[in-house]
C-alpha cells in the first residue's frame, strides 16, 4: 500500500521470462487468451513475431476511489 509519503521503489529493467510467462495450469482459467492476427492483443503466449519490451519501466498505476462515485 503506498501513500502520498511512501517513496517508489528504484527503477527497475523490464524483461520477458519464465516469471513472466508461467504456464502453471493453475492460472490458466484466469489467463487471457491471446487472438491470433489482433495487434493489441492483451492475452498470453505471445504471438510469433512480435517483439517483447525492453528497458525500464517508467509508469505509475494511480487507483482513486471517489466515495460520491
Amino acid at each position: 500500500m503506498a501513500s502520498a509519503s511512501t517513496t517508489l521503489p528504484g527503477a527497475g529493467r523490464a524483461s520477458a521470462g519464465p516469471a513472466a510467462t508461467s504456464q502453471d495450469a493453475a492460472l490458466a482459467p484466469c489467463r487471457i487468451s491471446a487472438t491470433m492476427g489482433v495487434q493489441m492483443s492483451e492475452g498470453l503466449p505471445t504471438p510469433p513475431g512480435y517483439a517483447r519490451s525492453t528497458g525500464e519501466i517508467k509508469a505509475l498505476n494511480l487507483m482513486i476511489d471517489f466515495p460520491d462515485a
